[in-house]
């Protein structure tokens, strides 16, 4: 989450269908989010299976890493960690550990995700983030502005090309 968090090109995510555990901090690491309507999220405590040790160090470490993952969503979305952390532990669904579950639009307007749509919505907003970049004012370092090294293309057993070198620089046209 940190890595997509961390792109400086323009980043929209897609949740469809359950999101639970790391999906929700992966989903919110986008600059934008969209959520089908019928998909649904799970906000819950960190839990582990299998034998732990009862330590109070257990217990610590734990809470640590709630900690991180909570700020972690809050920075990323409108939700504050409080919040986030009153959803991990909603009873009355099953049992006291399984959270909150929020659906589509629940999600939208509890502040995690910023729409309620599918592939359409997702791919109109990020093809609107990139033509929002600023291309004028780019300083690039390089006279290079395509460059192919080695490019070879097939089409089933055949050839189309084999190894192609191929530079363009500033200013020049191809057509």
């Amino acid at each position: 989450a940190e890595m997509i968090a961390g792109l400086s090109k323009p980043t929209v995510a897609l949740v469809v269908g359950d999101s639970h555990s790391i999906g929700v901090p992966l989903s919110v690491a986008a600059d934008y989010t969209v959520i089908a309507p019928s998909a649904t999220v799970i906000i819950h405590p960190v839990r582990m299976s299998g034998m732990v040790l009862g330590a109070p160090q257990t217990y610590e470490y734990f809470r640590l890493i709630q900690e991180r993952i909570t700020g972690f969503i809050a920075a990323h979305s409108n939700v504050s960690e409080d919040t986030i952390e009153q959803w991990m532990i909603t009873p009355g669904i099953l049992s006291r550990d399984l959270g909150t579950i929020l659906v589509g639009r629940q999600a939208v307007e509890a502040g995690l995700y910023q729409c309620v749509g599918g592939i359409h919505e997702a791919l109109q907003e990020l093809q609107q983030r990139i033509a929002g970049l600023p291309y004028e004012n780019m300083n690039f370092t390089s006279d290079e502005v395509v460059r192919l090294n080695k490019v070879s293309i097939r089409y089933g057993d055949r050839t189309i090309l084999k190894e192609l070198d191929w530079t363009v620089m500033r200013g020049q046209k191809w057509a």
